[in-house]
Formats: C-alpha cells, sequence, structure tokens
C-alpha cells in the first residue's frame, strides 16, 4: 500500500469510522487499535463542533450547550466536512437545522450570512461627496450600485435581537415570533459586521437598488407619497454612511 492510499483509507476512518483502518494499526496494553483510531476520530469531530460553535453562538444559545453538541454530531454524521478550509463547513448547517425547528434555521441563516459577508472581498465604497458630484438633474436617473458585502434576509422571529444582544454581551430575549415578517440588512464596513432591521419602505427601495434601478424607481418602490423623493434621498445618505454603496452613476 502507498502512502497516499494509506492516508487516504486514515482520513476515511477518522471521518467515517469505517473500513479496514484498525487492522493497520498495532496496539499494546495500554491502548488498543480501536482506541488509539479513536483520538483522532474523537478529536476530528471535537474541533468541528468547536469550529460550528464559533460560527454559530446564536443557534448555540437557542439550542443550549448540551443540545447544540448532539445537532452537531448529527450534522457532522449527515455532512463529512468536504474541504480543506474549515471555513465552509457550516454552510449546510442552516438547512440542517429548518427541520430541527424554525427559530434554530433562521438563527442559523443570520449567522452564516454573517460570515458570509465578513469573508467577502475588499471593494471600495462611495461617500457623501459621491451623491455631491451628481447634478441635480442627473439624480432621476441616477444608479446605485451595493457592495457585494451585504445580504438581506426576511425575519419571522426576533432573532435578530437575540444576536444583538448576545454580540453586546447582555442577556438575551426569548425566542418570539414577530408581529409581521422584517427585512433585515446584514453588511461589512472595514472589519465589523453590522446587521438591522428594514422599515417596508426601506427594504423595497433596497430592493430595487438591487435589481439596478434608477434613482426615480426607487422613490417609486418607496411609494407614491409627495415625501418619497425626500425619503429615498435620506435612505441614500444612510446607505452612503454606512458603506453599503459601492458607486452612483449619473
Amino acid at each position: 500500500m502507498s502512502l497516499t492510499a494509506l492516508e487516504r483509507e486514515f482520513q476515511a476512518y477518522v471521518r467515517q469510522q469505517g473500513g479496514a483502518m484498525p487492522d493497520r494499526v498495532v496496539g499494546d496494553a495500554r491502548a488498543d487499535a480501536l482506541q488509539r483510531l479513536g483520538v483522532y476520530a474523537d478529536a476530528y469531530r471535537l474541533r468541528l463542533t468547536e469550529i460550528l460553535g464559533k460560527d454559530f453562538p446564536g443557534v448555540r444559545h437557542l439550542a443550549g450547550a448540551a443540545p447544540f453538541e448532539a445537532l452537531a454530531a448529527d450534522y457532522i454524521a449527515a455532512h463529512p466536512s468536504a474541504h480543506f478550509n474549515a471555513r465552509w463547513f457550516g454552510q449546510r448547517f442552516p438547512a440542517f437545522l429548518e427541520t430541527r425547528g424554525a427559530a434554530l434555521g433562521e438563527m442559523a441563516r443570520l449567522e452564516w450570512a454573517m460570515t458570509m459577508v465578513f469573508d467577502h472581498a475588499d471593494e471600495p465604497v462611495a461617500g457623501i461627496a459621491a451623491a455631491a458630484a451628481i447634478p441635480p438633474e442627473h439624480w432621476g436617473e441616477m444608479r446605485i450600485v451595493p457592495t457585494g458585502a451585504q445580504q438581506r434576509l426576511a425575519m419571522h422571529n426576533n432573532t435578530g435581537e437575540i444576536r444583538h444582544a448576545l454580540d453586546r454581551g447582555e442577556t438575551p430575549p426569548a425566542a418570539l415570533p414577530l408581529a409581521k415578517p422584517e427585512t433585515w440588512l446584514i453588511w461589512r464596513m472595514g472589519f465589523e459586521v453590522y446587521s438591522r432591521g428594514l422599515a417596508d419602505d426601506e427594504a423595497a427601495a433596497l430592493a430595487a437598488v438591487h435589481e439596478g434601478a434608477t434613482f426615480a424607481q426607487v422613490c417609486e418602490a418607496i411609494g407614491e407619497d409627495e415625501n418619497a423623493a425626500l425619503r429615498a434621498a435620506a435612505l441614500l445618505r444612510r446607505w452612503l454612511e454606512e458603506g453599503v454603496v459601492r458607486e452612483l452613476h449619473g
């Protein structure tokens, strides 16, 4: 057997705890072959559980420490790590948790979005000066190009507030359904990840932005109120200050 084949067989045993690898390990009075291999198999699962706990602290809070470890064990069994980079290990965790509870699945989606936003490639962002540089007569046709380091999620529970409380080191509220669903924006500015709930008109306006709408169309998305243009301008200013606009075309 070549060294490469032996390494692959060892890896397969560590991940799935099956195969002929125990026959290739010599035991002694202190530990037999299964016990020796078990050290590596257990370490593999403990490390992956630790990774999940760091990537999904909100899920761990909602589930509780012991139940979270049981969920992690089930997830590891169902979805063994398929990448050399452990960064990707949790990518299926949100979908996996959907069957274990709506609150758990929603928290996992939020936290995975935060991970993806944090890891997004750096890119330039526009500031207030970019808007000031566009002549007023061109604003109607101006297009707002959003950054890639942002995601929008539909929330049906107070998931965002729970995660905010955990981030601040406060006692989180109990998980409760919202009176109506909310859209949350998750974005990165510098080395920090932020999230907040959007009012209905802002959610509609930002959705239009992501669809490539002009500023005039963004105003229409907000509504036919006579103050829609002022509201759109105020939202644009906020987006520029928060660093979610890459550039303005006008």
